[in-house]
């Protein structure tokens, strides 16, 4: 069954969140059962509820590693 979420989230970092021609959304697509569509910093992520979930948890993350200007490593 395909359920749908939609989220938001700030506008800073968000190019680095997609990556070069959106290939970390991309990747996180082919790892999960999930199809996310974006526009701005709106996200609509349709799929099984529990790789949606997984997936809301890794955006939510990045937002608070960017929120606290944390580097990635």
């Amino acid at each position: 069954m395909s359920n749908l979420k939609k989220l938001e989230l700030p506008p800073q970092g968000l190019n680095t969140l997609f990556g070069v021609q959106d290939q970390n959304l991309k990747y996180l697509e082919s790892i999960f059962d999930v199809t996310i569509g974006s526009r701005g910093n709106e996200f609509q992520i349709d799929g099984d509820e529990a790789d949606i979930a997984t997936v809301e948890q890794i955006l939510d993350d990045f937002e608070e590693l960017f929120n606290g200007r944390q580097c990635f490593q």
